[in-house]
């Protein structure tokens, strides 16, 4: 069976320069995106003469503006670097996941049309149209939400505890910990959602053989009289399908509504922590980490949601992977295509 890593691994080999670059785009925009509401601070400290705490931050990153004009020109900037490295960003991430896809459904397509009549036509090959819906979904956001937005995010989440550890080295520690903890937390939870997925997907695959055969066989069905009998076992299938998407809701759920919880949680436990730190850290400090955190919460929300991409994309690379392992006497297994498209 091929590893559900190595579609990936291949990926990335082949599309080695604009996979980086892509992670590299969203780096940058992210960066951006801290800018624009830090450097609004700036403003009010060079019109209205006031100590803007997101002017000290600006000013702590080595950017210094000292008049009205030199502000709008850095904002009317960073307002455009915004629009292009979003398009960048979003197109290269959109254009990366369609190129693994593509090559997934392709390879899987060859390998089923060189299966031997003994080994699939009798069995139903309703069960196998999701390889080419919802499995190849998951595997898209596999690598679009999982490795790429991961990794990006992670990055932007690095730069930002840097920028934090220059104000309160005490704190930031505090706060690497309590983000590793709570990634953990997250991959267990995403670890046990993984029996609710396979059995919503499984009965999903289930329903859709079934409908498969039953108008496969519809002439015969009408022959027999047997439409009454169908609809029955059709409704029984239905309400199995109903109470399994419902248990994996349940999970979705709990991962979707735990997330800002968690986020928060360590906003006020950073903020607990201050008060046993007294005159270590001043408000205008306090302010600020507070600032660079809601700032933070995008990236944070978007890495904590990795784990639960990664485990469905896995979830889909195995069901996809044990296609080439079908029986397939008188050829040769069926390798992943390589793509003739540039980068």
């Amino acid at each position: 069976m091929l590893k559900k890593n190595q579609h990936v691994i291949d990926h990335i080999r082949r599309y080695r320069f604009t996979f980086w670059l892509v992670i590299f785009t969203g780096l940058l925009n992210n960066i951006v995106s801290f800018l624009l509401p830090v450097s609004i601070g700036e403003f009010f400290t060079i019109f209205f003469h006031t100590g803007s705490t997101k002017g000290k931050l600006l000013s702590w990153m080595g950017i210094d503006l000292t008049t009205v004009t030199q502000f709008f020109l850095f904002f009317c900037v960073l307002i455009i670097l915004k629009a292009i490295f979003t398009f960048a960003e979003n197109y290269g991430t959109f254009r990366q996941g369609e190129l693994f896809v593509k090559q997934i459904r392709e390879a899987v397509f060859s390998t089923q049309m060189w299966w031997s009549a003994a080994s699939s036509l009798d069995r139903s090959y309703g069960k196998y149209l999701l390889r080419y819906s919802n499995d190849l979904k998951s595997v898209q956001n596999y690598l679009t939400k999982g490795y790429i937005d991961g990794i990006r995010s992670s990055l932007f989440l690095i730069t930002g505890l840097l920028v934090m550890l220059k104000i309160n080295w005490e704190l930031t520690l505090l706060l690497s910990f309590l983000l590793i903890l709570v990634v953990v937390l997250v991959y267990r939870l995403a670890q046990w959602q993984t029996r609710f997925i396979v059995d919503s997907r499984s009965t999903r695959s289930s329903l859709l053989a079934y409908v498969a055969r039953r108008f496969s066989g519809f002439l015969k069905l009408k022959a027999r009289q047997g439409e009454q009998d169908a609809i029955d076992s059709f409704y029984e299938k239905s309400g199995i399908l109903f109470q399994a998407n419902m248990k994996y809701n349940i999970s979705e759920s709990v991962l979707i509504s735990i997330v800002p919880v968690l986020i928060f949680t360590i906003i006020g436990t950073l903020l607990w922590r201050m008060i046993f730190l007294p005159g270590s850290i001043t408000a205008s400090e306090g302010l600020m980490l507070v600032l660079i955190l809601l700032m933070m919460e995008g990236g944070i929300r978007r890495v904590l949601k990795v784990p639960t991409y990664l485990n469905k994309g896995k979830i889909s690379l195995q069901k996809i992977s044990k296609l080439y392992d079908e029986p397939n006497p008188g050829h040769q297994r069926i390798q992943p295509i390589k793509l003739n498209v540039g980068i």
